[in-house]
């Protein structure tokens, strides 16, 4: 999903890709509880199905706390200005806390990689061999699994360095997501800037955030006192 970006360069590819990656653990937790043993044997039991739910509750609390304040704390990070003047943005990517803290993360993605070269490079030789000696007569299947672990260590190679280049993303990600969001098309600013391509952050009643999308990356996010 996080490929999306990359091969369209849509931002909003990117958001959509990012909600469904950070909606995913949730998804496959509740299919592990529908089809196992062990949750059909809790669905079973009213007693363990209560302490599950609770235990449940209690996590979705804690997770909801801990993202919205990485959502604060990247928002600040981003714009440098109180959250709370972001209230959409910052609702709007509170879910991606899974995502940039445990796939895109650098710690994550630098261990995928360096575990899928050492495969490539030390566990799958000694794996063909140990094929080879114990597979018989039987070579094309024992090719055909070969080959099969080579194309997944390097697809888990590439997803690693997507991720990599994902997460360095965060921040325009969230840049655009407010200027959706919590920027303003129109302002009552009639000041020398009010003249070019802009859009306004409400800061005070005489003081705004602005973003001038021509300007270089430094220069677009601008404070400038407005002047009604």
């Amino acid at each position: 999903m996080p490929a999306l970006f990359f091969f369209t360069g849509n931002i909003y590819f990117a958001g959509t890709a990012l909600i469904v990656t950070c909606l995913a653990p949730f998804y496959f937790v509740l299919a592990w509880f529908s089809v196992s043993s062990w949750g059909k044997s809790i669905r079973a039991s009213s007693a363990r199905f209560w302490m599950v739910g609770v235990l449940f509750s209690v996590f979705l609390f804690l997770f909801f706390i801990l993202s919205r304040q990485w959502a604060n704390g990247a928002i600040n990070q981003v714009f440098s200005v109180d959250p709370s003047l972001t209230p959409l943005t910052a609702q709007l990517i509170t879910p991606l806390y899974i995502p940039f803290n445990f796939i895109f993360n650098d710690i994550v993605s630098n261990g995928i990689l360096i575990v899928s070269v050492l495969l490539a490079l030390i566990i799958s030789p000694l794996l063909f061999v140990w094929l080879i000696v114990n597979g018989g007569e039987e070579w094309k299947r024992t090719f055909l699994r070969f080959a099969l672990l080579l194309l997944a260590t390097g697809l888990i190679s590439y997803s690693a360095q997507i991720f990599q280049r994902v997460g360095t993303f965060k921040n325009e990600l969230i840049v655009n997501v407010a200027l959706w969001a919590d920027f303003n098309d129109r302002d009552y600013c009639r000041d020398v800037w009010a003249m070019l391509p802009h859009k306004t952050l409400f800061l005070s009643a005489e003081k705004v955030m602005v973003f001038f999308p021509d300007n270089p990356a430094p220069l677009r996010l601008q404070i400038k006192q407005c002047t009604p």
